[in-house]
């Protein structure tokens, strides 16, 4: 593991001191990583922009795969941060799954909508061909998530060496007995 993580913060370089509020974690991003690596990720998409911090980050540990985020929040497109090899589209995901999903091999980042909302878009995009959706901010769904999906892997409990990478967000407080607001990475829906 201490290999992986020695990998993942050259990836992520200076960045690794760097945290925007609202940000995903990068122990979070690390698990998103890892678990890509047994895939041959072609394309990324995220919904949900906001500043931009998450999708920079997504930049520099995927270098090499194609990067789409969707903001519906006009205001929050145009004050975001567009980093330079991300196409940034002002309009909903689920409005462009058809687009966003186009491409095999394809994995969504769900950052905006929350909780149920997030939950159907997710089923969407694995139903139209993700190879699997990584959503943020769901501490309080996984028992809802493990009746949605068949696969269901959650960043609530990382191993110190994990947290470590998070050491430019100062304390992390629990949710609900998680660490941080957590990410739940899904795969397959069940009926």
């Amino acid at each position: 593991m201490q290999n992986l993580i020695k990998d993942f913060k050259k990836l992520l370089g200076d960045e690794i001191n760097r945290y925007d509020e609202h940000s995903i974690y990068n122990s979070q991003l690390f698990a998103l990583w890892l678990y890509s690596q047994s895939f041959s990720v072609n394309r990324i998409v995220e919904s949900g922009t906001y500043m931009g911090s998450s999708s920079r980050r997504l930049r520099k540990i995927f270098p090499d795969v194609e990067i789409f985020s969707y903001e519906y929040d006009k205001a929050h497109f145009i004050r975001a941060e567009h980093s330079k090899g991300v196409k940034y589209v002002l309009g909903e995901l689920k409005n462009n799954l058809p687009f966003a999903l186009s491409r095999e091999n394809t994995v969504v980042v769900i950052d905006g909508p929350k909780r149920k909302l997030a939950t159907r878009l997710a089923r969407q995009c694995i139903k139209r061909g993700a190879l699997f959706v990584a959503i943020h901010d769901m501490y309080e769904y996984i028992d809802y998530l493990k009746k949605k999906f068949e696969i269901v892997i959650h960043t609530g409990n990382p191993s110190e060496e994990e947290k470590s990478l998070d050491k430019a967000v100062g304390e992390i407080p629990y949710y609900k007995g998680y660490y941080g607001t957590t990410m739940a990475i899904v795969k397959g829906n069940k009926k």
